[in-house]
């Protein structure tokens, strides 16, 4: 984001960086969810101006799907 950002401004970096995070996780169904969490992470890091913001966020999620895929019947009650 933060080079993109330099070229094209706020808001075509965080377009553009979210459709490289969608496109990156090649899983077509889920392109819009990865979009706007892309999305999500971008912002993070505009506003907090440090990308461990986002790379925790990104590991939270990443953990919580995890949990998710592992124990679904925690999910299902």
């Amino acid at each position: 984001y933060g080079v993109l950002k330099r070229y094209v401004g706020c808001f075509f970096g965080v377009i553009l960086s979210s459709l490289l995070f969608a496109a990156a996780h090649a899983h077509f169904p889920s392109f819009v969810p990865l979009f706007v969490l892309g999305s999500c992470f971008a912002i993070a890091y505009e506003w907090s101006g440090s990308i461990l913001v986002s790379m925790t966020m990104h590991s939270l999620f990443n953990s919580l799907t995890l949990t998710a895929l592992a124990f679904p019947e925690i999910i299902s009650q």
